[in-house]
């Protein structure tokens, strides 16, 4: 990893070739790069780690939908960074077990399962936007709105499922997970 340095910003470049740009007082504290290709640095003095944003590099804030970034305060599509630890890892070794998860091969979702539920869950929001499809067969019972939190769940699965596409997997949480439990137990044999 090599850092160069203007005033408010950094770019951090893997052994990999993939570059970022982050905030220079982050820069000190990067220790590498998830699975799911997030920034991972060292928190100030604490013991655990935080994956940065995948739009701006920037911290993320918990919120009732999930995490927003701080930045700009988009969607950050993952869960809430703020006591997870990221596995550090290097993206070299991540590639062939992803793209083996990419083509079924290997334990994990395929992009046959991620078309087939990005499938299934625009099929549903049609059902549910035209009145077809109950909102509790989507969301369970109980819920003030069914109709609005359905058509917000859906929503919101059916853009999970395009950026998972977009990244061949590697940003789906149990492929993330996956890989680094197989390389986790690889190192410790």
């Amino acid at each position: 990893m090599s850092i160069a340095t203007d005033t408010a910003t950094t770019t951090v470049v893997f052994r990999n070739g993939l570059s970022r740009t982050i905030p220079t007082d982050l820069a000190a504290r990067v220790i590498g790069m998830s699975a799911e290709r997030r920034i991972v640095v060292q928190d100030e003095g604490f013991p655990w780690t935080f994956g940065l944003t995948l739009c701006c590099n920037a911290y993320d804030k918990g919120t009732e939908h999930g995490a927003a970034c701080r930045a700009c305060y988009g969607d950050d599509a993952g869960e809430y960074n703020a006591v997870v630890k990221h596995p550090v890892l290097d993206p070299a070794e991540c590639e062939p077990l992803f793209d083996a998860m990419w083509k079924g091969e290997r334990m994990g979702f395929s992009e046959k399962q991620i078309r087939d539920s990005l499938a299934s869950h625009e099929r549903d929001l049609v059902l549910v936007q035209a009145g077809r499809i109950r909102p509790h067969k989507i969301i369970g019972t109980g819920y003030k709105q069914p109709k609005k939190l359905a058509i917000q769940w859906l929503t919101d699965q059916i853009a999970e499922c395009k950026r998972d596409l977009a990244s061949r997997g590697r940003t789906h949480t149990v492929n993330a997970c996956n890989v680094a439990y197989v390389i986790r137990n690889a190192t410790t044999d």
